[in-house]
């Protein structure tokens, strides 16, 4: 419990639970619109959308050189994310949805970089591994939870429902790094 003792190591967790809580409800938002559609085995696709933005984006990242606070840059990427599933939960079709899908997951890996670095720059001396670890839990923690929540939704609010949680988690992991990291 040595990595918690550090402020900033406690400040990132309620970022990386909102974060991947967004990716969690999107999953199942993805099903939902699948199955609201009528074509269940979309649901794939469009999670595979998302992935395939993610892996370019990391790509991207990687290639270019980082200035400025990394508390900003997580910012930026979680604020692009949640407009990303918004415009998601209003998109007519399964190939539009899986369009803004791709465009939406190029913020994804750079923000799990971001968070990493975050987390692994904050963390006291000899416990960057447990560090690492928490960020990973309450990220876990974030997709099961937002999953919960979202079921639910999808039976009261309709199929687009996740991918409104997912915005507004996402918008609210923005608004924590933007005011509690940079």
């Amino acid at each position: 419990m040595g990595a918690l003792h550090a402020r900033r190591v406690r400040r990132l967790l309620p970022l990386a639970f909102c974060s991947l809580g967004a990716i969690g409800a999107s999953d199942l938002g993805a099903v939902a619109a699948a199955q609201h559609f009528r074509d269940p085995p979309a649901a794939g696709w469009l999670i595979a959308s998302l992935s395939a933005g993610s892996i370019l984006g990391g790509l991207w990242w990687g290639a270019r050189d980082h200035r400025g606070s990394v508390g900003l840059q997580g910012g930026v990427l979680c604020g692009v994310m949640g407009l990303g599933f918004a415009l998601v939960s209003v998109l007519p079709g399964l190939a539009a949805m899986g369009i803004a899908l791709a465009g939406t997951g190029l913020s994804l890996a750079p923000l799990l970089t971001v968070q990493s670095t975050l987390m692994a720059n904050s963390a006291p001396a000899g416990y960057r591994a447990e560090a690492l670890s928490w960020l990973n839990a309450m990220g876990g923690a974030g997709a099961a939870s937002a999953t919960a929540i979202a079921g639910p939704l999808i039976s009261t609010f309709g199929a687009n429902s996740p991918f409104l949680l997912a915005s507004v988690l996402a918008v609210v992991a923005a608004i924590l790094s933007l005011t509690t990291l940079v």
